[in-house]
């Protein structure tokens, strides 16, 4: 580590000194972005942007998005640096970084508001240190990203892989219910079906899912992807998870789901689910959002067009060809009625392939999101006020509900929902209830918590008939309850459990 850390001091002295190598009888400001230049092998912007004569030497670094405290000993100046600002820097003289490393001027000595030439204070020959900012580890692949190239990346990622192998990438829920883990393997053959995959493991410790003293958890494969990633014959391979007596973990919702589905297998559930996200910048702070502000009122933002109305299309589009790629029966998305909210849908899905499908949907909605320096939040709720929240509306139906006269069997199923609500409530966010709580107002588009209501085409209803299949008779019916980070093996359980086999 040192001796890369020398070799990026020389890389950046030599920078600066080329950059900054004026008269000395010249004033040059200089801006530095260093939007987290700390993890950048080179910075890529250091501009030149002013000079004006017969003034003494000095230079001013710009420094953006770091935490650094820096200290100028010839002008006895310290700032917190949390933003845009110029802080004079004289000519050679140090100035000290408390995150981490010491940043130096041109490496032309002069005299100063007292200081010697000579003092400590001088320096003969440009040195930079990098300083390392404080920041949390929820924006580091933001500036990853910013600092790597990805030409080079993609150099690395085209190289063939050896004859009958491949990379499988595992993927699991963890102990929150809501976040999803990930770590790959080398496989020395090209697997057909989940049922080829080799178990493995997991430090559950790490995870919320295991005690530090018998840590492994066991990863199960059911469902295969392909990889729009590392493309090829490589995989994304959906888990399971099992406790080391191989009992499912408390988050592992999978297997209940999957002994309901195979006793209604005649009913032929099927499912539509619409999730519904937002983005986020690396501060948490919703993409295209105004930083002292807010936006206009909503009304424009729903499925709008033009950059004053949506935000973070890109991640959208990349998004659904991810999906598309890796098999996933993604059918559709759509901006939002809050700015920089999207939704995308998947289905129809049958039994447990609805559950599988979003879970990987999620996944690649966050890998995604992480190649462009954005954070997805599936936060029911993410902004207080007059704003709508976030859902994640499933519409049901069976084979009685899609043949004729199909939609007396829709009432049915409203009848028994009604009736179980409050369960239904407690199962329909990781939370039991407490993040719907948020969203369930009565407004919004939102029925409330403590109400069952039905209607037609109605969406501030619990319960809602479309307008098309209360004119056919026959269809589906859509349940608006099931909070955004709800999960889907248990929505599509739960619905099954109550409509098919009259359980709860």
């Amino acid at each position: 580590m040192d001796g890369r850390r020398a070799r990026q001091e020389v890389q950046y002295g030599n920078l600066l000194e080329r950059k900054l190598n004026a008269d000395t009888e010249a004033s040059e400001a200089v801006t530095i972005r260093a939007s987290e230049a700390s993890l950048s092998p080179v910075w890529k912007e250091v501009k030149a942007l002013k000079r004006t004569s017969h003034t003494p030497t000095h230079h001013h670094l710009c420094l953006k998005d770091t935490n650094t405290a820096l200290l100028c000993e010839n002008t006895d100046q310290q700032v917190e640096c949390g933003g845009n600002l110029s802080l004079p820097i004289c000519s050679g003289h140090v100035a000290k970084g408390r995150g981490g490393g010491v940043w130096l001027g041109s490496g032309e000595s002069e005299e100063r508001r007292g200081a010697a030439p000579d003092s400590e204070a001088c320096v003969e020959k440009p040195r930079v240190h990098l300083p390392v900012p404080r920041r949390s580890l929820g924006t580091m692949s933001h500036f990853q990203l910013e600092g790597t190239n990805k030409t080079v990346l993609d150099r690395y990622m085209r190289l063939e892989l050896p004859e009958n192998k491949c990379q499988a990438m595992y993927i699991w829920v963890d102990g929150t219910g809501e976040n999803l883990r990930s770590k790959t393997r080398t496989l020395h053959f090209i697997p057909k079906t989940p049922s080829e995959l080799p178990e493995w493991n997991f430090d559950g410790s790490s995870t919320g899912q295991a005690e530090g003293s018998n840590s492994d958890v066991y990863l199960r494969p059911v469902a295969m992807y392909r990889d729009p990633f590392r493309l090829g014959d490589n995989k994304l391979v959906l888990c399971e998870t099992y406790k080391h007596n191989k009992k499912p973990t408390d988050t592992n919702n999978r297997r209940e789901c999957l002994e309901v589905m195979t006793r209604a297998a005649e009913s032929r559930p099927w499912f539509g689910m619409e999730q519904e996200y937002t983005l986020l910048d690396t501060d948490n702070h919703p993409l295209g959002w105004p930083k002292n502000g807010f936006p206009g009122p909503q009304g424009p933002y729903y499925c709008g067009v033009g950059a004053g109305k949506v935000y973070g299309r890109d991640v959208v589009e990349a998004h659904y060809r991810a999906c598309l790629y890796a098999g996933i029966n993604i059918s559709g998305e759509n901006a939002e009625v809050m700015p920089a909210q999207w939704e995308f849908q998947v289905g129809p899905c049958e039994g447990i392939s609805m559950g599988d499908d979003l879970w990987m949907a999620r996944y690649l909605l966050h890998r995604v999101a992480e190649d462009f320096g954005i954070v997805v939040s599936l936060d029911p709720k993410p902004i207080p006020g007059d704003w709508n929240g976030a859902g994640m509306h499933t519409n049901f139906s069976t084979q009685e509900m899609r043949e004729p006269n199909g939609i007396a069997e829709i009432e049915k199923a409203i009848e028994k929902m009604s009736k179980v609500h409050e369960e239904h409530i407690k199962a329909y966010d990781p939370k039991g209830g407490k993040d719907n709580e948020r969203r369930l107002t009565g407004h919004h588009e939102t029925s409330s918590i403590h109400d069952f209501s039905a209607g037609v085409a109605n969406r501030g209803c619990s319960i809602r008939i479309p307008r098309g299949v209360a004119e056919e008779k026959t269809g589906y019916l859509e349940d608006r309850r099931p909070s955004s980070n709800a999960d889907p093996y248990v929505v599509s359980e739960r619905l099954v459990r109550t409509i098919c086999l009259d359980e709860c």
